[in-house]
């Protein structure tokens, strides 16, 4: 993203907004590409048209909000090949299908997949411009925590090396005594460093500045001497226990899983949650080291908050832990970018080493 976009969002903040919205239309067919153009204009947003996926895929992704309204059945890549596609390329990219001989399976492995809405024709003009409004409102949240997140790691980038040192052993919970010890300084100095740090990441307490530091990913020290654990658990303990997340609405099976992990010296259970929208939340305040993730939600897909946890945070490690043996659904999951792909019925003790697997990898990066 760019700097101008950082510099528009800070000012909206003032009471200015976004540049238009953009809606991209993918249909083969001229009649409703210039039909849903006048739609689309008429509402204030920018209508940009394309013949083909193949045409679409060439469009570099904008920095204001934007949304996809896409025909499922055009010569060459169609409509759910390429939502299969950006998956993986633009996880956060809202996509809007429309068809004129729509199928319930179709239908089904679009919207698992994260689709917005699923449109046959003839449909209302209002029932299209909702979908359009709910897409380019996602897009703009997408937008606002991207560019916190920029903002954080431009503040991050003006700290000296020392600094940093500092930092990251203030967020560990290590108080000022300890600090200097690691590093071989004074108290005083490192109050100095920490004051500097501080008033960089323009943090107003050290809550605030585990929650940035949480945001940005800054590495923990894990080896350091008598380290106590980080405030919160906002940010990884330096204990070296793996911190886990688990997003599952089953109260017995939360159970089950909470009895297996406490059993484990080098795992820790950091919280539970059983709806999407606190696991969302949790994830945001906690930043565990591992998800475990349900595909069967109350109130969300689990592909869908796949995606969102990803948005957050691209390098997080996603498990999905389900009973679906489905497998499409494996597929959109590990296209989508999840870790690994897991059945509640597996012996304990594969679960387990699973999980140990999936945090000794190098860097993950979702679709990748």
């Amino acid at each position: 993203m760019s700097e101008t976009t950082i510099r528009v969002i800070r000012e909206q903040s003032k009471g200015m907004v976004y540049a238009k919205p953009i809606v991209f239309v993918v249909d083969d067919d001229v009649s409703v590409r210039e039909s849903l153009e006048l739609l689309i204009d008429n509402e204030g947003w920018r209508a940009e048209l394309f013949m083909s996926a193949q045409d679409f895929l060439q469009r570099e992704r904008p920095d204001v909000p934007h949304c996809l309204i896409l025909d499922i059945s055009m010569p060459g890549l169609n409509g759910l090949e390429l939502q299969r596609q950006l998956a993986g390329e633009r996880p956060e990219m809202p996509i809007i299908f429309i068809t004129g001989h729509g199928d319930i399976p179709s239908t089904v492995q679009a919207m698992k997949a994260g689709a917005i809405e699923f449109l046959t024709k003839p449909f209302s003009d209002q029932a299209l411009l909702n979908a359009i409004q709910t897409s380019l409102d996602r897009s703009g949240v997408v937008l606002h925590r991207e560019t916190e997140v920029l903002e954080l790691r431009r503040r991050y980038a003006q700290l000296t090396a020392r600094e940093r040192d500092v930092m990251s052993l203030v967020v560990a919970g290590l108080p000022n005594k300890q600090v200097g010890g690691e590093l071989g300084i004074s108290e005083i100095t490192v109050k100095a460093h920490r004051g500097n740090v501080m008033r960089k990441m323009e943090a107003g307490s050290l809550a605030d500045l585990v929650k940035m530091a949480g945001r940005v990913r800054i590495k923990v020290p894990r080896n350091v001497s008598n380290s106590s654990q980080g405030l919160g658990g906002a940010v990884a303990d330096a204990t070296g226990a793996i911190r886990i997340l688990s997003i599952e609405d089953h109260p017995i099976f939360r159970d089950g899983l909470s009895m297996i992990l406490s059993s484990q010296k080098d795992l820790q259970l950091i919280g539970q949650s059983p709806t999407a929208r606190d696991g969302v939340q949790k994830f945001e305040k906690l930043r565990p080291d591992i998800v475990l993730l349900d595909l069967s939600l109350p109130d969300v897909d689990g592909l869908n908050v796949l995606q969102e946890l990803l948005v957050i945070s691209p390098r997080a490690r996603v498990i999905i832990l389900t009973t679906s043996d489905n497998t499409a659904d494996m597929q959109a999951a590990l296209k989508i970018g999840a870790a690994a792909y897991i059945l509640k019925s597996m012996p304990r003790e594969k679960i387990l080493a699973i999980i140990r697997d999936v945090h000794a990898r190098p860097g993950i990066l979702s679709g990748k």
